[in-house]
């Protein structure tokens, strides 16, 4: 059914105000239901509240988990948060006793998390239900009513699987140049706080041992020799180079790349970096970068123009590096449309010919996958052995997480390709998180279903067909989402993160038979700061859990993990971001699992309320080696502005 859910918020004494359009999003839960009209609010009242979209968790065949996402999008913070009604539907409440305070919600978007649980002896996998908080709040010494109402979907029965879809998209033949136009970076593309995991059964664990952040044993301008050394030896930094403040136009920055080898000419090196809504590229080897502006590329008329996440990697098998642009929503004929993810190739050698036009390219278009008007955002590469992956999150109904496979021949070709595509509406679990890199034949991606268990998804390319299934983990923590970076109590370098991407398995690469993920995590009796946890999974056991380690520290956090294998060796290469307990700016750090050391690349000197929203991590020209790409925070006038780096390490 194409139809949706919209979340009705009554806040106030009802006088009209307007919702900012892109939280109207917030409220298109992925389920059936019907479109309501928007909800209005007291001019008077500075909050609006909003409802994500619940996480929900089947335990023990009667018990519904839930974790709701109460979202503030108004420019007040409603303070003294009390939760007075709380149902779902043909469910009895079994905690929290009532009235319960959620305390403070604060502005912009910043959302709070209410763990609840329900007894529901008619439960079953895949169940829909409708939810309904109500309390009240306060805006200084006045309190306000609220009611917030929408659908919780149980995620479905596992072990699963389900055929994918089928769409063809033929390439664009614009060639530019094109005027130069400012990217579309409005309210309207911020990323969607995805659902709350649950809280799961607890299975206690001991953590691992913790993780010590240095500074970079060399920081270099020129690349030095690549040298052999053996594995498990001193980490050896071949650059550690700035692209500058000047790059990095957007906020968070979200920096990307890869490198690849020139065919004719082994000893020449070509990087390509994207970060936010800008580009540069390098001929040498990462010495010197020339920028390139996407906007004059490519056409920019259409949807509501090019946008912000770019996503880069490089397919050896076809030696083509592949770019993947996001745009707006926008408007066409008067008519509201979705976005696209525009996916473009070029081999080394034509960009170090001509960088502007070396490019082919694919729009591929909310209304290609069923989407209709509804938007795709947060998304991800990855490279098999004869595909490439395609990741997003997918709003409309059904929505949820997307995954997309093409024939890296058809895109070597430059012809028509042919995708095929999973059904969003089964990986709502997966909401925010990111595709298996070094994946081989094989492709996963994995989601939090509770915070004692995983959903684990896999797409072999000899089948249309992709499958999931649970595995029992050890509990963690998903509350405490905090840092605060110097001076203390002004900046929290985690506040994007406590909504979007939260929990989402960020890292995930394959070594072996050996499936690594991780994600970010909060704070509990054993952990005074958020860290990341990460499992290792036996592919050739069913994907059962061999072990479960975290990255941390007690005097800073970490968060945002990208993987990547080490081909020659196996080890896993870290690419993530560190700092806070009042005491540490927010910095990009790298290494390999196992060492319990990381490595400081960026030298933060402001902090900053809105970090992140990945980093990356990719082999290196030479496979003995690995490219990160991250960003430190320089003040410039007082203002924060993005240090982009570019960071080539190994053995």
């Amino acid at each position: 059914m194409k139809s949706r859910t919209l979340v009705q918020v009554l806040a106030g004494n009802g006088l009209a105000k307007r919702l900012i359009p892109h939280m109207i999003l917030l409220l298109l839960a992925p389920f059936a239901g019907l479109v309501a009209a928007p909800p209005t609010y007291a001019q008077s009242d500075p909050v609006t509240l909003l409802l994500g979209m619940p996480g929900a968790a089947l335990l023990n065949f009667t018990t519904i988990s839930t974790g709701i996402p109460i979202i503030n999008d108004g420019t007040a913070a409603a303070t003294q948060v009390e939760i007075s009604t709380l149902t779902l539907m043909g469910s009895t409440l079994t905690s929290p006793s009532l009235p319960f305070s959620v305390g403070s919600i604060g502005i912009d978007g910043a959302m709070t998390p209410l763990f609840t649980s329900f007894n529901n002896p008619n439960a079953f996998p895949g169940a829909q239900y409708t939810l309904t908080v109500g309390g009240t709040y306060k805006v200084g010494t006045t309190t306000y009513p609220f009611t917030l109402t929408g659908k919780v979907q149980i995620p479905a029965a596992a072990p699963g699987s389900s055929n994918s879809q089928t769409v063809s998209v033929a390439p664009n033949p614009a060639k530019g140049p094109f005027p130069p136009e400012p990217p579309s970076l409005t309210a309207e593309d911020a990323d969607i706080p995805g659902c709350v995991v649950p809280i799961g059964p607890v299975v206690p664990a001991t953590p691992s041992a913790s993780t010590l952040a240095q500074n970079a044993p060399l920081a270099v301008a020129e690349q030095q020799p690549q040298q052999s050394i053996s594995p498990g030896s001193t980490v050896a930094f071949l650059l550690n180079k700035s692209l500058g403040t000047s790059v990095g136009h957007g906020f968070p920055t979200e920096p990307s790349g890869a490198s690849a080898a020139l065919i004719s000419s082994s000893s020449q090196t070509v990087v390509f970096v994207t970060a936010n809504s800008s580009a540069v590229y390098s001929i040498d080897g990462g010495s010197t970068f020339t920028k390139l502006n996407p906007t004059t590329i490519f056409p920019n008329n259409l949807a509501g123009g090019f946008c912000c996440d770019q996503i880069v990697q490089y397919a050896p098998s076809i030696d083509r590096f592949v770019w993947l642009m996001q745009f707006s929503r926008g408007t066409v004929n008067g008519q509201k449309v979705g976005n696209l993810q525009r996916l473009a190739v070029a081999s080394p050698s034509a960009i170090v010919s001509n960088a502007q036009t070396a490019w082919t390219y694919w729009d591929l278009t909310s209304a290609d996958f069923g989407l209709g008007t509804q938007w795709m955002d947060y998304p991800d590469l990855a490279v098999g052995k004869d595909y490439l992956y395609v990741s997003t999150d997918a709003f409309g109904s059904p929505g949820g997480f997307m995954v997309l496979r093409i024939p890296l021949s058809q895109l070597k070709a430059g012809g028509t390709i042919n995708i095929r595509y999973t059904h969003p509406a089964d990986g709502t679990t997966a909401w925010g998180s990111h595709l298996t890199q070094n994946t081989g034949t094989t492709i996963f991606w994995a989601g939090n279903k509770h915070t004692s268990g995983l959903r684990v998804f896999s797409w072999p390319e000899t089948s249309t067909a992709y499958s999931w299934t649970d595995v029992p983990i050890f509990s963690w923590s998903n509350s405490g989402y905090s840092s605060i970076t110097p001076p203390p109590g002004v900046h929290d370098w985690m506040t994007k993160l406590s909504g979007f991407p939260r929990s989402g398995v960020l890292g995930a690469t394959r070594s072996g038979n050996d499936l690594w993920l991780a994600w970010s995590a909060g704070t509990d009796s054993n952990f005074s700061q958020p860290h990341v946890e990460m499992v290792d999974l036996d592919i050739s056991a069913g994907l059962a859990l061999k072990k479960q380690v975290q990255i941390w520290n007690s005097s800073y956090a970490f968060a945002y993990p990208a993987l990547f294998t080490d081909a020659s060796t196996g080890e896993i290469g870290l690419s993530l971001e560190y700092g806070g307990n009042s005491s540490f700016f927010e910095n990009h750090v790298v290494g390999f699992w196992g060492d319990f050391l990381v490595y400081i690349t960026t030298s933060s000197s402001i902090g900053v309320g809105r970090y992140g929203d990945y980093v990356t991590i990719r082999r290196n020209a030479n496979p003995k080696f690995f490219d990160a790409f991250g960003y430190g925070e320089k003040d410039v006038s007082g203002v924060g502005q993005p240090d982009v780096h570019y960071v080539v390490f190994g053995r």
